[in-house]
């Protein structure tokens, strides 16, 4: 702001300040000055300076250095794309290699060709931890969703029908034991429809009760 056309003076220059700027003021000399470019370019072509279609035109699919002190490009869109710069943790100090910071280790290039986005130009190597980039999706998903298996459900069921075959067998060869048991149990007991008493016997049985009768 110090410089031609502004000629605007710092007070604290005579201290050894500086007058710092804040952010936005970049921003604003930006628009200010695309706008000037694109009024210059609308008035070179013979056109309406009031005409805020044209010189909106103008403005689109061209370069500007910004106050920040990098190139901008405006898309087909009217939007301008920011600097982006790729940073990654690097050693501070290469022999020492006491510890880490983060460092520019890639730029993004204006847009050349008909694609969107911009084009990433490395300038330093990345130091992954592991050796290699990692991968952008987990093997088993986020949520380990791609990871899902009924292993416990099927070993599960499996148990449990195994378990009621046991069961079931148990309960009959428990059954047929339980049955040998009374069984072996009643051996010694003569049933009365069992016993078959001979003639000559009742014969004599009779003859004798009738002796005693007699007497």
């Amino acid at each position: 702001m110090e410089k031609p056309p502004f000629n605007f003076t710092n007070p604290l220059k005579y201290f050894g300040g500086e007058k710092r700027i804040r952010a936005e003021a970049a921003y604003l000399y930006d628009s200010v000055h695309v706008y000037a470019k694109a009024l210059t370019k609308v008035l070179d072509a013979g056109g309406n300076p009031r005409n805020g279609t044209a010189v909106i035109d103008a403005m689109k699919g061209t370069h500007y250095k910004s106050a920040m002190g990098y190139m901008v490009y405006m898309d087909e869109n009217g939007d301008a794309e920011g600097n982006y710069t790729l940073i990654a943790r690097k050693s501070l100090s290469e022999r020492e290699k006491q510890g880490y910071g983060l460092f520019p280790v890639g730029i993004f290039a204006l847009r050349r060709s008909d694609t969107r986005l911009p084009e990433l130009q490395m300038t330093d190597r990345i130091d992954w931890i592991s050796g290699q980039p990692p991968i952008s999706v987990p093997e088993c998903g986020f949520r380990g969703e791609k990871c899902i298996t009924h292993t416990v459900e099927i070993s599960s069921g499996v148990a449990g029908g195994v378990f009621i075959v046991v069961l079931v067998i148990s309960l009959v060869l428990y059954r047929n034991w339980r049955y040998e048991q009374e069984l072996d149990s009643l051996l010694w007991k003569i049933d009365f429809k069992d016993i078959q008493m001979s003639e000559e016997n009742s014969n004599n049985q009779s003859m004798k009760s009738r002796v005693r009768d007699t007497l």
